[in-house]
């Protein structure tokens, strides 16, 4: 291990830039690789799917109570434009 460092001091900029920056994207492909690796496991159990899956139910549940809500709040402003119109011309 000496050695190898010894030879690499003994190198040009250059080439001590180029050792670096393989060096550093082999270690982040690694990495990455070890990620994805987890994240298949991770997802690949069954009730984690069940959970995934109740929480997108969860989520369409809330998307139409908001829906109500929007249409609930356009019905009230539309008639509540009809009602001034009404007054304003009798």
């Amino acid at each position: 291990m000496t050695n190898f460092v010894e030879q690499l001091q003994k190198k040009s900029e250059k080439t001590k830039k180029r050792i670096l920056f393989i060096t550093v994207f082999v270690s982040i492909g690694v990495i990455i690789s070890i990620w994805v690796i987890s994240l298949e496991n991770r997802f690949s159990s069954s009730s984690i799917k069940e959970d995934i899956k109740n929480d997108f139910q969860s989520l369409d549940g809330l998307k139409d109570n908001l829906s109500n809500s929007f249409n609930g709040i356009s019905e009230s402003i539309i008639s509540g434009k009809e009602q001034l119109k009404l007054k304003n011309n009798p």
